[in-house]
């Protein structure tokens, strides 16, 4: 971590005693630097290597020469893989057949999710606002919410206020993964506005593609799963126009969620975003064998 002055001396002593350095880390992402980004780009020079979460910091890292290429390595993120496997495989058909009983009036309609804190940086406003110009063309759809937050009560409100309380369920905090992992492989489309994270491999590893903002500057790496029109698509950030376009068009063109489209999802994580994978390139990397 750059902002500690003990990492500093830390890398700094390790490489006077002829040890190898190498971070694991986040890497810069914006299009533009800051005066903090060239402060970081100094303590990035004093290791031997990086592990990096995201393509998107390889190449910004690459195009500034901060290290040539052969010493940056893309590792990726990862959740409880094991886990979220036997999960997956568990979940039954009449489960998620009786999904949308449990929770909506209407449970012909698609469902799209949240799962997370729910606090002003993840614009669950935005989502409330497209059911609302939706609704208004005639294609309704249902949204569930899972977590808790200081902005509940607020978007409570706002679908009141919207006339949409009818389409949105209010789940809470849910702390257990069984209970996570219905909630996600029942919905049709896991919609985050704000920046997505871990929450993209969360979704995908239930078999749920994810909707997302397009500002790639201030996006979380493992915005990197999400393959328009096959595992989720983008919007334009903090337009909730662009978000119900998006919406609309994905129920459009999957109005349920096929086999296909789950597998899609299942293989970018059983593929990259797994505590596998990167065990694999530590070893790799770390034996010297690049």
């Amino acid at each position: 971590n750059p902002y500690h002055l003990s990492t500093w001396f830390g890398a700094l002593i390790a490489r006077l005693r002829g040890k190898k350095v190498y971070y694991w880390m986040h890497g810069i992402y914006s299009d533009r630097l800051s005066a903090v980004d060239y402060i970081k780009i100094l303590f990035y020079k004093i290791a031997h290597g990086y592990f990096l979460y995201g393509n998107r910091a390889f190449r910004r890292l690459a195009e500034l020469k901060v290290k040539p290429s052969h010493d940056m390595h893309v590792i990726y993120n990862s959740l409880d893989y094991d886990q979220s496997v036997n999960l997956r495989k568990s979940i039954s058909t009449l489960e998620i057949q009786t999904f949308r009983g449990n929770y909506f009036k209407n449970t012909n309609l698609p469902v799209a999710m949240f799962i997370g804190r729910v606090n002003i940086i993840k614009r669950i406003d935005l989502v409330i606002e497209a059911q609302r110009l939706l609704l208004d063309k005639g294609i309704p759809f249902n949204f569930l919410v899972v977590g808790d937050g200081e902005e509940r009560k607020n978007s409570e409100e706002l679908a009141s206020k919207l006339g949409v309380s009818d389409y949105v369920s209010f789940y809470g905090a849910s702390y257990d993964e069984a209970v996570n992992s219905y909630l996600i492989a029942a919905s049709d489309l896991c919609v985050t506005p704000g920046e997505v994270g871990l929450t993209a491999i969360h979704a995908m590893s239930y078999g749920t593609p994810v909707v997302s903002h397009d500002n790639f500057n201030v996006q979380m790496p493992e915005v990197e799963a999400i393959k328009p029109g096959k595992t989720g698509d983008f919007f334009t950030q903090d337009n909730a126009k662009s978000l119900a376009d998006i919406i609309e068009q994905w129920f459009k063109e999957h109005p349920y969620k096929t086999e296909e489209l789950k597998n899609d999802c299942y293989k970018i994580v059983d593929d990259f975003f797994n505590p596998n994978y990167q065990a694999d390139k530590l070893r790799e990397v770390l034996a010297g064998n690049k």
